[in-house]
């Protein structure tokens, strides 16, 4: 197994190993029930309305014309989750869960898809780290340090859509490098290239005409960002970079039209059925779905936060600095300029598309994300501006640096896996004061490992399901047992994930030492 193959395999398994024995396996907050009750109504009747959400007093969203309650997110979400949604049932009963406590367990199966994504887009890093110049097992170091030491781990085992997402950016950032290196191989006038022409060449025969050279690689990152963009429309805003990378391509003014036109045409097909869809609903196209005022008459859809004070939560602020929540993007950051010389394309794109999300969202009203940990809105694009730190992995200070970059993150994020965010936040005055402003003096991952380490100790005293359901030690396998399961069921889950870091660990080992970013 080649190089890149292993890494991805062995970040991929620790990933997914971890989340199933420390990640939650249950939805906490409205965001997360919206989109499991937009999945249900796809199930049961055929369309998203969320009446049931009504019904037990947590809608957000708007009225359709028809007089049905919606929830604000795209379809993409929950048709994704609509099998796994389905299964819940029958893994409740299967539990042998008494029914009364079935609503409690049966979210599991459907949180298990933000986990398989979670660390497929910590192995997707690892391969594209590799394929971009680092050793195989320094790539493993950063796909972990994506996966296990930045926030994104904390949003594995929900409904969160933020794992998806980041795994479809990832994956139309492979798709460009991909393309990058069919350009190169397409012919004597790609080749000439300064950015793409050290790519290898593939075998004889595998080389696409000069002149389609990349559109299909363009095409799939541009249903990448299609499918984004039917999850929440703000992810539209990754669109302009994207073109931009398939543009600076080499090749002639007329490839690179084709490969801009083949990235943004299902961009705009997703952005055209979002619209219609919006027009059907609501009754005008722009109208997405959002109330006018959350509670106290906070506006919902607005951008009306000081630039340099969302600027100064994302980076500087105890409570959302990607910094602190995801402290190995330093050496991302890093890295960019190397990575401009080696793949102009895919640095453009790296850092372009993080630098929107940051702007755009800096500037949102409620920037903060609502209840959730870590800096939430920039979930998705912490992959894109790890991919930076690939070209210095050759460097045995860099990978040092990374090792305690990755424990740091780990450190920081690891509270969050344990115990719940919303127990901590809500209500406790610290979160947002009493206008429900966020405080940007809200000691975040402190807090949050204050009351780890108070569950701990109760733990040790008293037994780990000594809290109440929602409290205490925030494990899906304590969960599980919590609302009735049988304690062979947490065995079973925790055996299962030992299996899967084992079975990591010998991939990782078998991963060759030597930089393979030449090879295809």
């Amino acid at each position: 197994m080649s190089g890149w193959r292993c890494a991805a395999l062995g970040t991929a398994l620790l990933c997914l190993g971890s989340y199933l024995a420390l990640g939650p396996g249950r939805p906490r907050v409205v965001d997360e029930y919206m989109v499991w009750f937009q999945a249900r109504g796809l199930l049961a009747r055929g369309e998203l309305a969320v009446p049931e959400a009504e019904r037990l007093g947590i809608w957000f969203g708007k009225r359709a014309r028809d007089g049905q309650p919606h929830a604000p997110y795209g379809p993409a979400h929950a048709l994704v989750l609509a099998p796994l949604v389905a299964a819940g049932p029958a893994f409740a009963r299967a539990l042998g869960v008494p029914p009364a406590q079935a609503d409690l367990v049966e979210p599991f199966p459907a949180t298990l898809l933000s986990s398989l994504a979670a660390a497929l887009a910590a192995g997707l890093l690892a391969a594209l780290a590799v394929r971009l110049g680092a050793p195989p097992r320094g790539a493993v170091l950063l796909g972990l340090a994506l996966g296990l030491g930045s926030s994104l781990a904390t949003y594995a085992g929900t409904l969160f859509s933020e794992p998806l997402t980041s795994l479809l950016l990832l994956g139309a950032l492979a798709a460009l490098e991909r393309a990058g290196r069919r350009v190169a191989a397409s012919g004597p006038a790609a080749a000439v290239a300064g950015s793409e022409q050290h790519a290898a060449r593939p075998a004889a025969g595998l080389a696409e005409p000069a002149a389609s050279a990349g559109a299909g690689w363009a095409a799939l990152a541009g249903s990448f960002l299609g499918v984004a963009l039917l999850m929440r429309v703000a992810h539209a805003i990754a669109a302009p970079a994207f073109c931009l990378g398939f543009a600076l391509l080499p090749g002639r003014t007329a490839q690179r039209l084709r490969r801009t036109a083949a990235c943004a045409a299902p961009v705009a097909a997703a952005l055209a059925l979002a619209l219609a869809r919006n027009a059907s609903l609501y009754g005008h196209p722009l109208d997405w779905g959002y109330p006018d005022m959350a509670e106290l008459g906070h506006p919902v859809s607005s951008f009306q936060t000081p630039l340099l004070v969302g600027l100064y939560g994302f980076v500087l602020s105890p409570g959302k600095s990607v910094l602190l929540y995801a402290p190995a993007v330093v050496l991302g950051l890093c890295g960019l300029r190397q990575l401009v010389r080696r793949r102009l394309a895919v640095a453009v794109v790296a850092g372009g598309v993080a630098l929107s999300y940051l702007l755009f969202y800096a500037r949102f009203t409620h920037w903060e994300g609502g209840y959730c940990y870590g800096p939430r809105y920039l979930v998705p694009v912490l992959g894109l501006v790890l991919v930076g730190a690939a070209p210095l992995l050759g460097r045995r200070r860099a990978r040092g640096l990374l090792v305690a970059l990755l424990v740091l993150g780990v450190l920081v994020n690891l509270p969050g896996l344990l115990t719940s965010f919303l127990e901590e936040q809500r209500g406790s005055g610290r979160y947002y004061d009493a206008a429900l402003c966020y405080r940007l003096d809200y000691p975040g991952a402190l807090a949050q490992a204050r009351l780890a380490v108070h569950y701990l100790e109760r733990a040790l005293a008293e037994g780990p399901l000594a809290a109440p359901l929602g409290k205490g030690l925030d494990l899906g396998v304590l969960h599980l047992r919590r609302a009735g399961a049988s304690p062979l069921v947490g065995w079973a889950l925790v055996g299962l994930a030992a299996i899967l870091w084992v079975v990591g660990l010998l991939a990782v080992r078998s991963c060759g030492r030597e930089p393979e970013g030449a090879r295809p």
